[in-house]
């Protein structure tokens, strides 16, 4: 499970933790189930056999199960087709790379329930079976007994060794499916309670994926319950073979009476009770337990995910955490920025992580930088605040003509990147060389030395853009800052050709809004200092 130590890391602990059970259950269950099929063979022969006896000595008829058994598998492979093509949408090859072994898992699980359903409802048969004989014979005693006729009691010796058989049965039972009913139990619980918190949580905010999450807790539920409900009604046929029994004392046995006597204790020790590997018996208390565990971690869970969401290392407020910000600023000073909010959880946490020391899904700003040349050939670097955003130790934010050396610049926007992160609870990401390849990302949970907070640098190809796969139509509000060299009252020009390119590619409603304030924005001050790009994010420029 190490190659999804990244999809760990997005979670709080506790949430993590319980993922890790989920896959670690799924491991253990079908490892189980291998060797109860090859180990057990002898158990599986006396099954079969004890319930065959009892068959024929009952001349049950029994129904096939075989359309059930496709039913279920087309409603599986269903719904494992249709969350196949969810989340290879929304995470691409990487979704089947480390979710793709889970097909099998799954239906193995599949396969141990509906066997074990199957052989339960074989032995609630055959004890309904022995019930209705009983009540057959009771009927006759009570229409003998009012002819003061003493009726013999020698058939209840056969129903005996029938319950005999059918206890032994169960007992094969609990020894061939203890362990995987536990483990399915437990498995169906957690799932169902990341399910819930995910949707408390609003993780899962799209109609695909809510639907999703809907069919999977049902075939969980379904699965689960209706095999704990068959086996609470074997208990209950035996329970009611017993009141048959007792109803047969108020008429007239003779010696017959002491024959009723034995068989009610045989019915009473051999009660068949079914075990999950002797931890607890498994009845309709069964269901209370399952809902009281899972809605006391649903509330632990939601606690912790609150937490996360208010507490940072300084204690400031990270509800934002779901909204991303996009910046362009253009060649001719313009700068096109806008804010997404309720953006697909999953496409976030796939395509736009940044691994830290706790996965957190923290607010990215990307800025995107475009290039032109300058007076003479040569080029600056648009990156920096403002003289309105500088911020008290700021160094100086004009790079001039003169390259700084690379420890330079990654100290330089390691102090950028960390002050935005102090201040605003901000990861901003920058291309900062000429070709658009160099991005600094700060890593506030990375733990360096004795303190906290990493900047990296990576190289990377300048297709930022694309990794917003599809923002949905999401109305997304756009602020134009005119420029001296391109200024138009009517949008147009290169702006309307990159804005068009941006909403088409990343498929979002372009909502154009007025300028705040008219300030000089997206342009190099005469002394020196460029504004832009991440002065908007300081000066609260977006949409809160």
């Amino acid at each position: 499970m190490r190659y999804r130590q990244p999809y760990y890391a997005q979670f709080v602990y506790i949430k993590a933790i319980i993922q890790i059970l989920l896959d670690s259950i799924l491991y253990v269950l079908n490892i189980c189930t291998i060797l109860t099929a090859l180990w057990k063979r002898p158990q599986w022969y006396k099954l079969t056999k004890n319930l065959k006896t009892v068959q024929n000595n009952n001349n049950i008829v029994e129904k096939s199960d075989r359309f059930l058994f496709v039913f279920y598998n087309l409603i599986y492979w269903g719904y494992q087709i249709y969350m196949t093509l969810i989340f290879y949408d929304i995470m691409g090859v990487e979704f089947l790379k480390q979710f793709a072994i889970e097909y099998l898992q799954l239906y193995g699980q599949f396969i141990i329930n509906f066997t074990f359903y199957v052989f339960s409802k074989m032995v609630l048969v055959r004890y309904r079976s022995l019930r209705k004989n009983l009540e057959s014979q009771v009927r006759l005693v009570r229409k003998l007994s009012s002819r003061r006729v003493v009726y013999s009691l020698d058939h209840l010796n056969r129903i005996k060794y029938d319950i005999y058989l059918l206890k032994e049965s169960v007992d094969i039972i609990n020894n061939l499916f203890g362990w995987p009913v536990l483990l399915t139990i437990m498995f169906s619980g957690l799932q169902m309670l990341v399910y819930m918190q995910g949707i408390v949580v609003g993780a899962f905010n799209t109609f695909d994926t809510i639907i999703y999450t809907v069919i999977v807790m049902l075939w969980h539920c379904v699965i689960t319950l209706s095999n704990i409900f068959l086996c609470d009604s074997v208990s209950s046929e035996v329970n009611k073979i017993l009141s048959v029994a007792y109803s047969l004392d108020k008429h007239s046995l003779g010696d017959g009476r002491n024959d009723l006597t034995k068989f009610i204790d045989v019915v009473k020790d051999n009660f068949p009770t079914f075990s999950a590997a002797r931890f607890f018996d498994i009845n309709r208390s069964t269901i209370f337990g399952i809902f009281d565990a899972t809605i006391t971690f649903l509330i632990v869970m939601i606690q912790f995910e609150s937490n996360r969401l208010r507490t940072t290392s300084s204690g400031r407020n990270l509800r934002r955490a779901m909204d991303v910000c996009v910046c362009l600023s253009g060649a001719d000073g313009r700068v096109v920025e806008g804010r997404a909010t309720l953006f697909r959880h999953h496409r976030e946490v796939s395509r736009v992580r940044i691994p830290g020391r706790m996965g957190l899904p923290w607010m990215f700003v990307f800025v995107f930088v475009l290039w032109r040349p300058e007076k003479g050939g040569r080029r600056r670097e648009r990156v920096g605040v403002g003289s309105r955003g500088k911020y008290p130790g700021a160094p100086p934010h004009h790079i001039g003509k003169k390259r700084r050396k690379k420890a330079d610049r990654k100290t330089y926007q390691d102090h950028i990147l960390r002050q935005f992160w102090t201040d605003f609870s901000t990861i901003v990401q920058t291309p900062c060389s000429c070709d658009g390849t160099k991005i600094y990302t700060f890593l506030p949970f990375e733990r360096v030395d004795h303190s906290w907070g990493q900047t990296l640098s990576t190289n990377t190809q300048p297709k930022l853009v694309s990794k917003f796969h599809d923002l949905n139509q999401f109305p997304l509000q756009i602020t134009m800052f005119s420029s001296d060299s391109t200024h138009s009252k009517s949008f147009g020009g290169i702006d309307a050709f990159v804005l068009g390119a941006l909403a088409k590619r990343l498929n979002f409603d372009p909502q154009m809004v007025k300028t705040f304030e008219e300030e000089l924005f997206g342009r190099i001050l005469s002394n020196g200092t460029a504004v832009g790009d991440v002065v908007e994010r300081k000066v609260g420029r977006f949409q809160q």
